[in-house]
C-alpha cells in the first residue's frame, strides 16, 4: 500500500485484528456489533461508535476518532495513517494494522478515540464507567485536559474555556 506521497508503507507483523477487536471490548462499558455487515465491527460506548475495524474477521484496518488538532501531525508522523475512510476527515483517521505504528501507540490511539466519545457522554453514564475527568488549564496552550483515572488516558483538547474551573 501507498503512504502520503505514494511511498510504500513498511509492513510488519504488528498487532493482530483478534488484539484490537480485544482492547476495544475490555473497555469499560464497550460493546460491538455489525450495524453495516459483517465485514464491519463496529465498537461502541453508550451507543456511541469509538472504533470501527473493516474487512471482516481478517480486518486489517481500524477507523479511530482523534482530536483535530492531532489528527493532521499522526498522518504526518506515520504513513499507516491516513484519513479516515468513509469518516469525518478531521476527526477520524484509518490506521494500518500491519503498518508502521507501534503497538503501543496503537493501543493509546484506540483509548484515545474511547475517551474522545466518553468525554461528550453526561456526567452520571461517565461516573457509571468509572471515568472521572479532572479539568486544568495549561497557561500556555489555554487547553482543557482532562484525565481517565480508570485507564491512565489523557486527553488534550485545545482552545475550549469555557467549563474549566476558577
Amino acid at each position: 500500500a501507498a503512504g502520503p506521497g505514494g511511498g510504500a508503507v513498511a509492513r510488519r507483523p504488528g498487532v493482530t485484528p483478534g488484539q484490537v477487536r480485544h482492547r476495544c471490548r475490555a473497555l469499560p462499558g464497550a460493546t460491538s456489533d455489525c450495524p453495516f455487515g459483517t465485514q464491519t465491527g463496529a465498537f461502541r460506548v453508550h451507543e456511541k461508535i469509538f472504533a470501527l475495524m473493516m474487512g471482516g474477521p481478517d480486518a486489517r484496518r481500524v477507523n479511530l476518532k482523534g482530536d483535530p488538532g492531532l489528527v493532521p501531525s499522526l498522518r504526518d508522523a506515520y504513513r499507516s495513517v491516513l484519513p479516515g475512510y468513509h469518516m469525518n476527515k478531521r476527526h477520524w483517521n484509518t490506521v494500518e494494522l500491519d503498518g508502521d505504528v507501534p503497538d503501543d501507540v496503537l493501543g493509546d490511539l484506540v483509548e484515545d478515540s474511547y475517551d474522545l466519545i466518553v468525554a461528550k457522554l453526561p456526567k452520571a453514564v461517565q461516573r457509571g464507567l468509572g471515568w472521572t475527568c479532572l479539568l486544568y488549564t495549561s497557561d500556555a496552550a489555554d487547553a482543557l485536559l482532562c484525565v481517565d483515572l480508570g485507564v491512565r488516558r489523557l486527553i488534550k483538547k485545545k482552545n475550549n474555556t469555557h467549563n474549566t474551573p476558577r
